[in-house]
């Protein structure tokens, strides 16, 4: 019966980098099962382990949650290494995918804490390398509050264990988690570096999932650099094979993506249907940063059309919601937005107190891909009003 329960572990993790998570949690709920007649609790909390990282993945964040919990508690009952390592990381993910980061963040750093010395380097029968796991959500997170530099460190720091270890899988991973944080921070030419190697590297040993993920933030960063030809098919691709998958939080993650690239496109109702998806793909999982980041991107997609107050409505209901969770990239780019839906309406005082705003921000956390293009539409007004125009665009 042991057996009969560690095979099914095995299963798993051989599965996993493959997305068939409904296989998965077939294999693991007769695991859990097993472990509960042979009455062993170091099963038992292994089969809550990857229970909660397969839930939160598949879209089931608040059963994932409640696994993780169950998990984490019996693990520092236990105290075996292996099981409070695992417990910590899959918690960590759970609350991740419901992206309550703050609580993310403190699992994934005793993560690290635990992995003393030699320990970083040990991948304890899992699918990936713990510690460059770790590194590549911790670079992910730091990424969403605009702690650049100490995302950078965790990225950088991740790369370099993965490549010690030579692991593939683990190389995808942190080069997918690493290539967001500098996109989201405007480094697009380094972040495309980074995601085609991970890319290569998903496909050499077949590892559908993180084809898929490396492809797909590959395409968003070709987008923002205007090659949208090359981008938007990536990024479509991408998300068939999540939905095929089953993998709700990957779409949840690349739906707002991609309607920022259908806008870049000059594709407004693509724009549109996908910011309303991810709208409502977020509140059904009750990702209130997601929330904010689809209800930025309805005010992109609809600064267009002849309804800006509605626009306008959901430029700030996104601003409240990320200066509620301090998520600063996004705070500074719903001020971006409001001011260019100014600029369009003729409201040249609001238009330069956003703007003003947004590169102030941009400027601290040195994202100058952005800042570039808010100084240039500070400049285009401050002309427009030294000629006497009120609306410069």
């Amino acid at each position: 019966m042991e057996q009969a329960i560690d095979l099914r572990f095995d299963l798993k993790t051989s599965l996993f980098p493959l997305g068939q998570f409904a296989r998965i949690v077939g294999y693991l709920r007769e695991a859990e099962a097993l472990a509960r007649d042979l009455d062993d609790p170091g099963r038992l909390c292994l089969a809550s382990v990857h229970m909660c990282q397969t839930l939160s993945l598949s879209g089931h964040p608040q059963d994932a949650v409640k696994f993780g919990r169950d998990a984490h508690r019996l693990a520092e009952q236990l105290g075996e290494l292996s099981l409070r390592i695992s417990a910590s990381l899959f918690l960590g993910l759970a609350c991740f995918s419901t992206l309550h980061y703050g609580e993310s963040e403190s699992h994934y750093l005793n993560v690290l804490e635990l992995l003393d010395g030699d320990a970083r380097l040990r991948q304890f029968s899992l699918a990936g390398f713990p510690a460059v796991t770790a590194h590549g959500f911790l670079a992910r997170i730091h990424a969403d509050q605009g702690k650049f530099a100490r995302g950078i460190a965790h990225g950088e720091e991740g790369i370099r264990l993965a490549e010690a270890v030579d692991h593939p899988y683990s190389l995808g991973i942190v080069s997918w988690c690493f290539a967001d944080l500098l996109a989201s921070r405007g480094e697009l030419n380094r972040a495309v570096v980074v995601l085609e190697r991970g890319l290569a590297v998903a496909r050499e040993w077949n590892l559908p999932f993180l084809v898929a993920g490396n492809s797909g933030s590959l395409g968003h960063a070709y987008a923002l650099l205007g090659r949208t030809a090359e981008g938007l098919p990536l990024m479509e691709q991408a998300l068939r094979v999540f939905e095929k998958m089953g993998h709700r939080f990957a779409q949840a993650l690349f739906l707002s993506p991609l309607g920022e690239a259908y806008l870049l496109a000059g594709r407004q109702a693509d724009a549109l249907r996908a910011a309303r998806q991810a709208l409502t793909l977020a509140r059904e999982n009750g990702q209130r940063s997601g929330e904010a980041a689809a209800l930025r991107l309805l005010g992109e997609a609809s600064s267009g059309d002849s309804s800006p107050d509605q626009a306008e409505g959901h430029f700030r209901a996104a601003l409240a919601l990320a200066d509620e969770l301090d998520l600063r990239p996004l705070a500074a780019r719903c001020r971006h937005g409001l001011g260019k839906l100014y600029l369009n309406a003729g409201r040249p005082d609001q238009a330069r107190d956003e703007l003003v705003a947004a590169a102030t921000k941009y400027r601290e956390m040195e994202m100058r891909f952005w800042l570039v293009q808010t100084e240039a539409e500070l400049s285009g007004l401050a002309d427009s009003l030294l000629h006497g125009s009120h609306n410069p665009v």
